[in-house]
């Protein structure tokens, strides 16, 4: 029976109203990313700004970007305005797999293109889309599966769970990852860390939290919850495969964590797309009455 339920969770199907609503969720965020590239497109993606085509293919010559076919404003204007319209539709969910592979040429277009400009958040942004080009990401709350319905196709709101399990577990990875790359630095050892990150007010440290950061129990109560989140996070949603409980419990320490990073530090995108990223371990029930449609 543990290896056929372990088949099922990997090789069976799984209900869509999570992968449906962060499909959502992504194509807004993607979308404000790419918007947020407006005001400096011509000076960092054109031939006349910081860093030319031909310095770019002397750094990094391996670096895949359709953006190195032009150079020119009106081009990447153009090119940008696509990448808008391709995030739209994801949202919408209309031709959704079309969409998510042009919107991961996108992203990682303008990301390979200028590598200088990229911080922690930029790589969640470029696999999410990738994941989600193999997975029944439109069977849900979209425009695909409303005219399959009008055309009168069977819409059971089900699909292979293998691509799902491979988005969760990519980020599942990254929170392991980080969490063992911790591990090596004394400082989270002795629960010291956050002390360091929240007072940086003139770089990533938010000026009000910086009286907090002198409480000592505080500094290592956030310091050693950040190691159990991230360390913890990825055996919880996954084994025994993906416990209700366990599974809600690790989405809320996670989503507990990365709302203290938005609200005590400055570090843009990354605390809001790793947010969006929890609503793939929610409970379907749960997200489907959010919907209003349970």
């Amino acid at each position: 029976m543990r290896l056929l339920g372990l088949r099922d969770f990997w090789l069976g199907e799984v209900d869509l109203a999570p992968l449906g609503l962060f499909r959502i969720v992504y194509g807004i965020l993607a979308f404000n990313w790419l918007w947020q590239l407006g005001q400096d497109l011509s000076e960092f993606f054109t031939d006349q700004g910081l860093l030319p085509r031909s310095s770019e293919l002397v750094h990094w010559p391996d670096r895949f970007s359709l953006l190195t076919l032009f150079g020119e404003w009106w081009q990447v204007v153009l090119f940008w305005a696509v990448s808008l319209v391709a995030a739209l539709f994801l949202v919408i969910g209309y031709r959704t797999r079309t969409a998510a592979i042009v919107t991961f040429l996108a992203i990682i277009s303008f990301q390979q293109r200028n590598p200088l400009i990229l911080d922690g958040s930029d790589l969640v942004f470029r696999v999410v889309p990738f994941w989600l080009i193999f997975t029944a990401a439109g069977g849900r709350f979209s425009v695909d599966a409303a005219l399959r319905r009008a055309r009168g196709e069977r819409i059971t709101g089900w699909g292979p769970a293998l691509p799902v399990r491979l988005l969760q577990l990519q980020i599942a990875w990254i929170y392991l990852a980080t969490g063992f790359e911790k591990l090596a630095g004394k400082k989270w050892l002795d629960g010291t860390a956050a002390y360091f990150a929240l007072q940086l007010k003139h770089t990533f440290g938010r000026s009000y939290v910086e009286p907090l950061v002198q409480f000592e129990p505080f500094v290592r109560a956030v310091t050693w919850f950040t190691m159990v989140t991230e360390l913890g996070f990825g055996p919880a949603v996954f084994f025994p495969f993906g416990q209700p409980y366990v599974r809600l419990a690790a989405v809320l320490a996670a989503a507990a964590m990365h709302f203290g990073i938005l609200t005590m530090m400055n570090v843009g995108n990354f605390p809001v797309i790793m947010l969006a990223t929890l609503i793939l371990f929610l409970p379907p029930g749960l997200v489907t009455r959010f919907m209003g449609l349970g």
